[in-house]
């Protein structure tokens, strides 16, 4: 009976140590389980946390309306967003023409210069997307696009001495844009700045010579060099002041000897500066050479 009962207990004994074992076994794994569902939970909370802090905005014609001042100016061009706020006080066709499309689709003003029928020339294209913030109706993170906003902010868009452009001028490409700082446009009004014998720039056939070195040699005389610095001088070139003669082929290839440039080419001031130069390295003809065109 002693014995009986001994084994009785031993096995009620083993099935308790059991159940007690495998609720805890059950205890421990439910417990990682909800551990990790809890970091998981408290990870996504984290997330939504940063992007609701970070903001949302969409770049819609909503948006583009609320910056509608000359202070706070975005546009759109061609369903691209711009911030050309730090640029309207220096547009060459005046603060108005910027601030009446200020917060507006402005993609037909921009294309035809204000109704004005004529296009923007590649280097104001490149003006502009330095003002770029994104695409129309893009979603972007309010941290990007405050970066943007900066980027663009600090974009120069003052003229300089270099960079004065006159809307009245036919040649000016860059009417309604100017250039990047730094960088120089040969245009009209760049060339007649160059107006004096001694710093002498004129335009013949859309190209750009300086012949401040070549007037004192000119066969013709000086005078004749002297009346065209700083001016369209092609017709007076290709009839030898209008007396019909066109130059030899030797004046063409000396003259080809002092080109700066394009007319309405964009030219960085360091560039334009040793194109300069290269022209001051070339000396100026020996007057008897310079008999081929005797009164050029």
């Amino acid at each position: 009976m002693k014995k009986l009962t001994g084994v009785s207990l031993f096995i009620f004994f083993c099935v308790v140590t059991a159940i007690l074992t495998a609720g805890l076994v059950f205890y421990q794994n439910n417990k990682g389980s909800n551990l990790n569902t809890g970091l998981a939970n408290q990870n996504k909370v984290k997330d939504i946390t940063n992007l609701v802090s970070s903001g949302i905005t969409t770049l819609d014609s909503i948006e583009v309306s609320k910056h509608n001042s000359i202070s706070d100016c975005w546009i759109i061009v061609n369903n691209k967003v711009y911030d050309i706020s730090n640029y309207a006080s220096s547009h060459p066709g005046g603060t108005r023409n910027i601030a009446d499309s200020c917060g507006k689709e402005s993609t037909r003003s921009y294309d035809t210069k204000g109704g004005a029928g004529n296009s923007h020339s590649p280097s104001a294209n490149t003006l502009l997307s330095k003002y770029y913030l994104g695409n129309l109706n893009q979603k972007i993170s309010q941290n990007t696009l405050n970066q943007n906003v900066k980027n663009a902010k600090s974009s120069s868009g003052t003229n300089n001495s270099n960079t004065t452009v006159n809307n009245n001028s036919s040649n000016n490409t860059v009417a309604g844009i100017t250039p990047p700082s730094g960088n120089i446009v040969l245009n009209t009004v760049e060339v007649s700045k160059h107006n004096t014998n001694a710093d002498c720039w004129m335009i013949i056939n859309n190209k750009i010579y300086n012949l401040s070195d070549y007037a004192s040699a000119h066969p013709g005389g000086v005078q004749n060099i002297t009346n065209f610095c700083g001016k369209e001088a092609t017709q007076a070139f290709d009839t030898k002041g209008g007396r019909g003669n066109t130059h030899s082929s030797f004046a063409n290839s000396l003259l080809a000897q002092y080109y700066i440039g394009d007319l309405n080419q964009t030219t960085s001031q360091n560039t334009l500066n040793q194109t300069i130069q290269n022209t001051q390295l070339n000396p100026p003809p020996i007057n008897n050479r310079g008999n081929d065109d005797e009164g050029d």
